[in-house]
C-alpha cells in the first residue's frame, strides 16, 4: 500500500468515526497508522479523558468492517493506549 493510499484510508476513517460519534458525548480521531506486511492497523484516541475502549469498542468495529469491505484488505482500528 502507499503513503498516499493510506492516508486516504486514514482520512475516511475518521470521516466515518465523526458520523459515528455524532450522536455521543465523545469524538474519535484517528492518532496515528501502522502498516506491517498486509495490515494497517489506525490507532483511535478520544477526544476527552474518561472514555474508555469499552466505550467506543462497538463504534471502531463497525467502522472497521466498513474499510475492509470497501478496500478488500486487513485493516483494524486499535485503541490509544492510554497516558499514565
Amino acid at each position: 500500500m502507499t503513503e498516499v493510499q493510506l492516508q486516504s484510508i486514514k482520512h475516511e476513517a475518521q470521516e466515518l468515526l465523526n458520523a459515528e460519534c455524532k450522536n455521543r458525548d465523545f469524538k474519535l480521531r484517528v492518532s496515528g497508522e501502522v502498516q506491517e506486511d498486509d495490515w494497517v492497523y489506525l490507532v483511535v484516541e478520544p477526544d476527552r479523558p474518561g472514555v474508555h475502549s469499552e466505550d467506543y469498542v462497538s463504534i471502531a468495529r463497525a467502522v472497521e468492517k466498513q474499510l475492509e469491505h470497501k478496500h478488500s484488505g486487513n485493516i483494524l482500528i486499535v485503541p490509544a493506549r492510554p497516558q499514565d
